[in-house]
């Protein structure tokens, strides 16, 4: 668990805020300053007011996506003085920093504090994938309206929330679950629409960011709705563990060979097709083999040497 505290407060000088300033003392003309965007268009989505001071809760319509605010804005009386506004932290959303409204938001001005959450399932990584933008998790935000202080808590995402948000079993069947060691193997099946089987590998390791990897299935069926997506409706026709844990083998079998009716690529062959993953990579082998040729039978009418003549 991580904690940061900051206190973001406005001065004659702000250091290392995004925007955070004090128009003129007036209430009026920091609203307007506000709203003066000067590289994209300004979006305002929700105002919470109160005798101390208003939030603002806003977006930027940039060229990469909207990039959404939060800022409070005081009001005469108060402590910070008339017209500071504080600009609240936004954890980036994407690889270009644009950002989200908040998942939740609690205004309570009678208790004098703001909170505000934002989930991430995954971490935001840089274009070096060494380097951890923005970690996953939620992110809770606490904000002292007296003051300004904000209070910044990041809860890692268990591996409960991982399955209950990808995966939630409203929507998914667990046709079947395996347990390695530091991650679980689930096959799924969609309880709506197609039916669709998925089989994915989820870490579940207190030390991981709890990753989900989505394996190959062979297309099973054409869908005469969707004439570019050929799913899997039916499950692997065996699937396990090795002794150890640490390979993943599924196999699939079939009588013929499916082709796309609308260009004629083949989807599958007939015969077997063998699927092994390492389960610490997710590194993926398939072997096909070939249906065997069919035995010559001998007819229970024409007995072995029937109709040889001897001499």
């Amino acid at each position: 668990m991580k904690k940061i505290v900051s206190l973001l407060l406005c001065t004659g000088l702000c250091v290392g805020l995004s925007f955070c300033f004090a128009a003129g003392n007036a209430y009026e003309e920091a609203v307007a300053g506000l709203r003066e965007v000067g590289y994209g268009t300004y979006k305002e989505e929700q105002t919470y007011d109160s005798d101390l001071c208003t939030l603002f809760s806003y977006s930027v319509l940039a060229p990469h996506g909207p990039y959404a605010n939060l800022a409070l804005v005081y009001k005469a009386g108060s402590p910070l003085g008339e017209g500071t506004v504080v600009s609240l932290p936004v954890p980036d959303g994407n690889f270009w920093g644009a950002s989200s409204a908040p998942d939740q938001l609690n205004w309570d001005p009678e208790e004098g504090q703001l909170t505000y959450s934002y989930y991430f399932d995954d971490p935001l990584h840089e274009a070096d994938i060494s380097y951890i933008r923005r970690e996953a998790g939620t992110f809770l935000y606490t904000v002292d309206l007296t003051t300004g202080e904000v209070t910044e808590v990041l809860t890692p995402p268990t591996y409960e929330d991982i399955l209950e948000r990808h995966f939630p079993e409203s929507f998914y069947a667990r046709e079947q679950v395996l347990e390695a060691p530091g991650t679980t193997v689930l096959l799924l099946r969609q309880k709506a629409g197609d039916g669709g089987y998925s089989l994915l590998l989820v870490d579940r390791a207190e030390t991981s960011d709890h990753r989900v990897r989505d394996l190959i299935l062979p297309s099973t069926i054409v869908l005469d709705a969707y004439p570019n997506w050929f799913p899997t409706d039916r499950a692997p026709d065996r699937l396990s563990l090795s002794e150890d844990g640490n390979t993943l083998t599924y196999v699939y079998s079939f009588p013929d060979k499916l082709a796309s009716p609308y260009d004629g690529a083949i989807l599958h062959e007939a015969g077997t097709y063998t699927y092994t993953v390492d389960i610490s990579t997710g590194e993926l082998e398939v072997e096909h083999t070939p249906p065997s040729p069919p035995r010559a039978v001998n007819s229970p009418m024409c007995p072995p040497g029937a109709g040889l003549r001897r001499g």
